[in-house]
């Protein structure tokens, strides 16, 4: 059940979010609490800051130990007993009471203590001899007596609690109601801002099954920004399968197609060997050359049609690769096998230089281009590659025969070759070509108008 929970994006979300609702409603809550407490302790000290000033207000300090101070004036509940309204005054001499609201008088508060002359008011919590709770407000004032002698005095008021606690008990199972009301109620809303929010990667995946039964070619770019990237790559990475077969189909096709000279070739061979008895030996010679020539052929095209059927192409997903190892092993390699020519070689690169594709298709690419470059340069080869983000462009230069623009075109079909005195099939700069084709890259020619003996290509891939 848990791991079918964390499996769906919707389901995380909704648990995320639940625990994060019910952690921010509980502390809301507590808070909530908290402010309803302390502004109806406030409210409570003032209220009893009220009965004192109405006590005050009608009271003769020479008539403090006579019979009640107490009128219709004040809180009719400081003349009812039990009512949970109790007031009294202490002197701060003797500390007794030397009055009692008719409220207090059956009551017994032995923890009560008189102020100090001057001192400021209090107001906190008091428990009674029964246990119950009460708000207690003391407040020490001054007054003359009749012979004019200040004496100090502390007026005393006492609240039951039981109301705050039931108000209090009330209001916090109404919070809880309310907000429990409030977390489903979000909730669903929620579930439902999921539901709109997820549209466009359920479309994407509809999209994809379309896409896997044929209804559609790719994904469509009307989807939100965030998953332009994703369904870029998508595409991407389904065009690069698509090339991938396309290029495999095609190449099985070529493939087939031109096996056929060299098959009719052999095959006529063959019926002239029916009578080789009566065959010389130097038409026995250029028979077995007729055939070995159509084998080589015959090989040049298999290779030829595998390295055109394995370009890998640009990918999305490509990881970079180090491009001046490669260069260096392919020149020193190059130096070796035209040992005799003694080529001047200048590689201008940088070492950080990445290239994000196969490394396959950089080294057929790049063995097919310096091979030429050697090949048909007199003296010197110079390389220049520079990289641009995951664009890479290579150029190649050396001091071979001009090439006419007008023929470079035609040089990049299979078969073509400029120099038919050279060895070789004519098929390096095609396999260069369709490379270039695979990274949506170009192939060109730069060639010098100032020095007839310089020829520069120039190769740009798109990775």
């Amino acid at each position: 059940m848990v791991s079918l929970l964390m499996n769906s994006l919707r389901a995380r979300l909704l648990l995320s979010v639940s625990a994060v609702l019910i952690i921010s409603l509980t502390l809301m809550g507590y808070g909530f609490d908290k402010i309803y407490q302390y502004s109806s302790k406030i409210a409570e000290e003032a209220r009893l800051q009220g009965y004192i000033h109405d006590i005050l207000r009608i009271t003769d300090p020479s008539a403090l130990t006579s019979v009640d101070i107490l009128s219709s004036q004040t809180n009719r509940r400081l003349l009812s007993a039990d009512s949970g309204l109790y007031a009294t005054v202490l002197s701060n001499e003797t500390g007794s009471s030397i009055w009692l609201s008719p409220s207090m008088r059956d009551q017994e508060f032995s923890s009560i203590e008189p102020l100090s002359m001057y001192a400021p008011k209090e107001f906190n919590l008091m428990v009674g001899d029964a246990g119950d709770s009460y708000w207690l407000l003391r407040e020490s004032v001054a007054m003359l007596d009749a012979f004019g002698t200040e004496r100090g005095y502390t007026f005393i008021v006492l609240e039951s609690r039981s109301d705050y606690l039931e108000r209090l008990s009330d209001f916090r199972a109404n919070l809880m109601l309310w907000l429990a009301l409030s977390y489903f109620v979000v909730l669903i809303l929620l579930a439902f801002v999921l539901h709109w929010g997820f549209y466009p990667l359920r479309q994407v995946a509809k999209d994809l099954q379309l896409m896997e039964h044929g209804e559609k070619e790719n994904l469509d770019d009307e989807y939100p920004n965030e998953l332009q990237g994703l369904t870029g790559n998508i595409n991407a990475l389904v065009k690069h399968e698509r090339d991938m077969l396309l290029r495999s189909r095609n190449a099985m096709a070529d493939l087939a197609h031109s096996f056929k000279t060299p098959l009719a070739v052999l095959g006529s061979t063959a019926d002239g060997l029916n009578s080789y008895e009566h065959l010389e030996k130097k038409q026995l010679t250029v028979i077995r050359e007729n055939v070995t020539e159509q084998i080589q052929r015959l090989d040049s095209i298999v290779r030829y049609q595998l390295q055109r059927a394995g370009t890998m192409g640009r990918s999305q997903f490509s990881k970079p690769i180090e491009v001046k190892p490669i260069l260096n092993k392919l020149l020193n390699a190059l130096n070796k096998a035209f040992l005799d020519k003694q080529m001047s070689v200048n590689l201008v690169i940088d070492s950080d230089c990445l290239f994000y594709g196969d490394e396959g298709d950089l080294t057929e690419l790049c063995g097919n281009l310096f091979e030429n470059a050697y090949k048909y340069g007199e003296s010197y080869v110079d390389v220049n590659v520079v990289a641009n983000g995951r664009e890479l462009t290579i150029i190649v230069k050396n001091d071979g025969e001009v090439i006419k623009k007008s023929d470079f075109e035609r040089l990049l079909k299979r078969g073509e070759r400029a120099d038919t005195q050279q060895p070789g099939q004519g098929i390096g700069l095609s396999v260069i070509d369709d490379i270039c084709q695979a990274y949506d890259g170009d192939i060109s020619l730069l060639t010098s108008l100032e020095h007839n003996q310089v020829v520069e290509i120039k190769v740009v891939l798109s990775a």
